[in-house]
């Protein structure tokens, strides 16, 4: 609404402006502060206002509102000393009068419109919203998203119930989105090897048997062993496999700790591998590494006929 001048409503001005004595003194300059901290100001900066209270009501607005952004202030032609304050804010029947400067009138305006909502409205921003994880804990969600939205958890039904406005539901959807993901997948490929003066068995990849040579030049190269695993990497769970070889079993084990997806290297801490015997199982080694997606790492060389631990990710979907 455009604001008027006060020159408009000389009822409203006279009812404000009631009991204001002149000063007997030379009126402080418009803009300086009185003594007991109020504003000094002139008509000249002063606009009159009216906003009619449509849906709540007018003496709790009034009052909220006088609280908010209310003020008082003296009348630099009244002058400041021994003149009563005027109030920014008035209630006048079931409307409420604004007297104060331009920027000031706007603003209360503005906030006044914004308190003076209908029921309707303020119950057509407030959903409901049920969501169900697919991929997380209802644990995993639920921490996630509590301090976003008002939320209830529903156990038996694997659902969290979000009740509050359509801008946090938002949010908190949003972030879901990017939570509630399935968790990053390889194949990891364990081949125990056996280096010896000639080769017998399966033969070995032809990648694998020349990156081997390079290692133990001259050698001849025996897969004795093997074990194949599809593992989740995207949480730090620990990961284990056995390696079963004629006479001996092992065990390999380890922590995922990073992955990325561009390169699918996977970064290992904790890495062990384990020897069954009969007085307990036995530690070969334990080590933190890398693993580059698609090529083949030499983790380990035992025993008095080198058997080596070969092992390889390749990423999955």
């Amino acid at each position: 609404m455009k604001l008027r001048s006060s020159k408009r409503f000389p009822a409203l001005l006279a009812l404000l402006l009631l009991s204001l004595p002149s000063a007997a003194q030379q009126p402080l300059p418009s803009g300086a502060q009185t003594p007991d901290g109020l504003a000094l100001l002139s008509l000249s900066e002063l606009v009159l206002d009216r906003y009619p209270v449509q849906h709540v009501s007018a003496n709790d607005l009034a009052n909220l509102a006088r609280t908010l952004i209310g003020r008082e202030y003296y009348v630099k032609e009244n002058g400041a000393t021994g003149s009563k304050p005027v109030s920014s804010l008035r209630l006048l029947g079931n409307t409420i009068v604004l007297y104060d400067t331009k920027e000031q009138v706007q603003r209360a305006r503005e906030l006044l419109a914004r308190l003076d909502a209908t029921h309707e409205e303020d119950v057509r921003s407030y959903k409901a919203v049920e969501y169900r994880p697919r991929f997380v804990s209802l644990k995993t969600a639920t921490n996630a998203v509590e301090n976003l939205v008002d939320l209830s958890v529903v156990p038996d039904r694997g659902l969290i119930v979000m009740t509050d406005d359509q801008g946090d539901i938002d949010a908190a959807l949003a972030l879901l989105a990017r939570i509630d993901v399935a968790e990053k997948q390889v194949l990891l490929t364990c081949q125990l090897i056996e280096v010896g003066d000639s080769a017998h068995g399966l033969a070995l990849p032809r990648d694998l048997t020349d990156n081997l040579q390079k290692l133990l030049p001259g050698s001849a190269f025996t897969q004795v062993g093997m074990a194949m695993l599809k593992t989740s990497v995207s949480s730090q769970s620990p990961v284990s496999v056995q390696i079963e070889s004629p006479g001996k079993r092992y065990q390999l084990s380890f922590i995922p700790v990073a992955f990325d997806q561009a390169t699918s290297t996977l970064t290992i801490s904790e890495c062990s591998l384990t020897e069954a015997a009969e007085q307990g199982p036995r530690s070969l080694f334990t080590t933190n590494t890398v693993l580059r997606g698609g090529e083949y790492t030499v983790l380990a060389a035992t025993g008095a006929t080198p058997r080596l631990l070969v092992v390889r990710v390749t990423p999955q979907g």
